[in-house]
């Protein structure tokens, strides 16, 4: 029996399928690796995508349940943070040091809504940064950060920018807009305010929403409701997270919602998340120069 056993073996292995992402053998049956949790075959598995661009494909470990979830945290961490009174204590403790001079009650709420902000972005990157290690997957990888930009994307940079000045253009068609935290900032900050929010708006806020939506949020509805929705759903939300600072500016926020239109489709056509965190940079770096401009340069 031993040598039948052998056979058998010899015979086993040569039928084994072997995974392509972790190179380890799975039944010949399997369709998605035990381990690492992949699709065997992205032929197979390619859902129906328009034939108007070549979409990279979009296999996250996660679904859509891990999104809702993480939503749902994010919405418990933001009860947290207010019922703690973070916020509020950060904010006191920048005012009694005169890093950011306050002189207007407008900025003084915006300079609380950013503190809480920053936390509850610190927050859901924690989060994610879980469910990825539940995944046994790599945070990078994973998020697709780490995918190169391809040179037959670079045209979407200088494109991008001039997307950013239209909708800046439609934004200053709100008579409020003046009140908005960027224009704000330039008008009351500090000399020592001024580089940490442009540090913060054209680095920290790229970075972390990126990170949030075009690396989570839209592969992980996109794997169940497909292109289209992904797209709707994830600008929406991209909107919604803005809503606190701009909630009574409409035009405003309809210029955040196409922003992140843009964004998810260059991040769904690019399959890189680090396409859609540099446009966002450009984006708010854009804000930040017409703020610069008004009312450093011109006195607006």
């Amino acid at each position: 029996m031993k040598p039948l056993n052998i056979m058998h073996g010899y015979v086993m292995v040569g039928i084994m399928k072997i995974c392509p992402h972790c190179r380890k053998e799975l039944a010949p049956t399997a369709v998605r690796c035990r381990y690492c949790r992949k699709p065997l075959s992205l032929e197979k598995r390619a859902p129906i995508r328009p034939t108007a661009v070549n979409l990279e494909p979009c296999y996250p470990p996660w679904s859509l349940p891990e999104v809702l979830v993480l939503w749902l945290l994010v919405c418990a961490a933001i009860a947290a943070i207010g019922y703690a009174g973070i916020p509020a204590a950060v904010t006191d403790v920048l005012r009694s040091n005169y890093f950011i001079f306050i002189k207007e009650p407008a900025l003084q709420f915006h300079l609380y809504i950013f503190v809480g902000t920053l936390l509850l972005k610190l927050a859901a990157i924690g989060f994610i940064w879980a469910i990825l290690t539940l995944h046994k997957t790599r945070f990078i990888a994973g998020l697709n950060l780490d995918r190169p930009i391809k040179k037959q994307w670079l045209w979407l940079l200088p494109a991008f920018c001039i997307f950013a000045v239209a909708l800046r253009l439609i934004s200053d068609t709100d008579p409020l807009s003046p009140n908005l935290p960027v224009y704000l900032f330039f008008n009351e900050a500090s000399a020592i305010g001024i580089p940490i929010i442009l540090f913060s708006l054209s680095v920290v806020a790229p970075v972390s929403e990126e990170i949030f939506f075009r690396g989570f949020i839209y592969p992980g509805i996109n794997k169940r409701l497909g292109l289209y929705w992904a797209v709707f759903i994830t600008s929406c939300l991209f909107a919604a997270v803005h809503l606190p600072q701009c909630k009574e500016h409409p035009a405003i926020l309809f210029t955040i919602f196409l922003a992140g239109v843009f964004l998810t489709l260059a991040r769904a056509i690019t399959g890189s998340t680090l396409m859609a965190v540099i446009l966002h940079a450009v984006y708010n770096t854009t804000l930040v120069l017409v703020g610069f401009i008004k009312f450093l340069v011109l006195r607006y």
